[in-house]
């Protein structure tokens, strides 16, 4: 057993920003997804088995500032102009 908060994985992509100065990332249920918002509007998901991005969703026109990965509803994303986006599996 570990100390507890130290790191696991490192998550990076070159085309990645954040879009402030603060995300919120979100953890699939399964464990396998990390998703991050964008400054560009882009939704990054990361493989968490090898670290590498897996697709970059696009649907937002404004930055993404935060998501949410329910057991049953799926990826839910919103911008900071307002708008939600539920995503299909």
């Amino acid at each position: 057993g570990g100390r507890g908060g130290e790191v696991v994985r490192t998550l990076k992509a070159s085309v990645y920003r954040s879009c402030g100065q603060w995300a919120n990332p979100c953890v699939s249920p399964d464990g396998r997804h990390v998703v991050a918002g964008g400054a560009d509007g882009g939704v990054f998901v990361w493989n968490l088995n090898d670290g590498g991005l897996k697709v970059t969703l696009r649907g937002h026109d404004a930055a993404v500032g935060t998501c949410a990965w329910g057991q049953q509803s799926g990826l839910a994303t919103a911008d900071k102009n307002g708008v939600a986006i539920l995503w299909s599996e």
